[in-house]
């Protein structure tokens, strides 16, 4: 599968919720504070990233795939209600006495793992359904345009976490498309000055 603006996005995700587990896979007594804040970082990243699927691609697909919209709705409100139950064990580990920490730990660690496994599952059927449907809507362009839009502040730190799990290739496409997408605007910009000082 060619590389796209999902595809490239899930790299993202799959880096996340994988470095999540290796954490509760090396936790101790002393790092139950870390794993809930990474815990809490990745729950963050993935509300945003289903809110923007939510808000982007599932209305298109609702008109071409209603099915398949309904389907990939419904997984997303099931993976968001596993994600909250995680969120709560994890604060609730905070709470429990050193004895009991440790099969609680492991429980935590369970039920994060069948949470990737679900995540795993539902962005590989959101993959290979949307492509062929989607197409163009779904190009690499798309992360350069989403990034060009958000505070600098924000996408610096968004792109600086996903340098680190995609391929130079990708890398190199979506920096040229902003850097197209920034001289297309600066050339927009100078055009509009130009019409505004020759009225």
């Amino acid at each position: 599968m060619e590389p796209n603006a999902l595809t490239v996005i899930h790299k993202l995700v799959r880096h996340e919720i994988h470095a999540v587990s290796d954490r509760l896979a090396a936790a101790g007594d002393s790092d139950d504070r870390a794993v809930l804040e990474a815990i809490r970082r990745a729950a963050e990243m993935l509300r945003g990233h289903a809110e923007q699927e939510d808000a982007h691609l599932l209305p298109v697909l609702q008109a071409v795939a209603p099915e398949l919209a309904r389907r990939l709705d419904e997984q997303h409100h099931s993976l968001d209600r596993d994600m909250e139950a995680i969120c709560a064990s994890a604060e609730a580990l905070q709470r429990l006495p050193m004895s009991r920490r440790v099969r609680a730990r492991r429980q935590l660690h369970d039920a994060w793992n069948r949470f990737v496994a679900d995540c795993l599952l539902h962005m590989d059927e959101e993959e290979r359904a949307m492509q062929p449907l989607l197409g163009e809507g779904i190009v690499l362009s798309k992360v350069a345009e989403s990034t060009l839009a958000m505070e600098q502040a924000n996408a610096d730190e968004f792109l600086a976490n996903l340098w680190r799990a995609i391929t130079p290739q990708e890398r190199i496409a979506i920096e040229r498309a902003r850097l197209r997408l920034q001289l297309e605007r600066a050339a927009r910009r100078a055009e509009d000055c130009y019409e505004a000082d020759a009225a």
